[in-house]
């Protein structure tokens, strides 16, 4: 088996900026608390809990169905929702992500 020593392989001998180190420990950064951890993954679920319940609502119906004269169906009212839903949840994530 021929295999490199870790030794042996090329390594920069370059001193890194501080904002260099910054970033790269930002991006490998490791041992997250078990609750940023969670917090960070149900992030997206609870926004889309809350638009769901949010466009659930009947005055939500009331309000599209008074503006939207095709939305007396059940399918096309169920599709507003659901595009609606998704363009807010859409602009939630990267207003919050703009933000960062």
């Amino acid at each position: 088996m021929n295999a490199d020593l870790i030794e042996a392989l090329p390594t920069e001998k370059v001193n890194h900026t501080e904002q260099q180190v910054k970033i790269a420990n930002m991006l490998f950064q490791e041992n997250k608390s078990l609750l940023s951890t969670i917090s960070s993954e149900l992030k997206d679920g609870i926004i889309i809990c809350i638009l769901f319940v949010i466009f659930s609502s009947p005055q939500v119906n009331d309000i599209i169905t008074k503006n939207i004269p095709s939305s007396n169906n059940a399918l096309v009212l169920y599709g507003i929702k659901c595009v609606g839903i998704i363009i807010l949840f859409y602009m939630l994530k990267n207003f919050h992500l703009s933000r960062k």
